[in-house]
């Protein structure tokens, strides 16, 4: 965790870029702290990613776990490579 603190500029991930819509849309994705409640029904501190996606109408920004990130991650890429392949 130190070497988070101490290096933060290289955990953050941005980009911009233009939709099948040529909207302009822009991606930030940044550890962060947050607390939840545990499978016990406790509140704990956890280290989360907090992915922010923002149109030109709309803002998205949700805060995860970094499993659920990897699963979110494997979940993805499995469905666009099955999309490519069917295209």
């Amino acid at each position: 965790m130190k070497v988070l603190l101490e290096n933060w500029n290289d955990y953050l991930k941005e980009s911009r870029f233009k939709n099948e819509l040529g909207n302009d849309i822009f991606i930030d994705i940044k550890n962060v702290k947050d607390t939840g409640t545990n499978s016990n029904g406790q509140k704990e501190e956890f280290d989360a990613i907090e992915i922010t996606m923002e149109g030109p109408t709309s803002t998205s920004t949700n805060t995860i776990t970094h499993k659920e990130a990897m699963e979110l991650y494997k979940a993805l890429k499995s469905f666009l490579e099955q999309e490519d392949d069917q295209g």
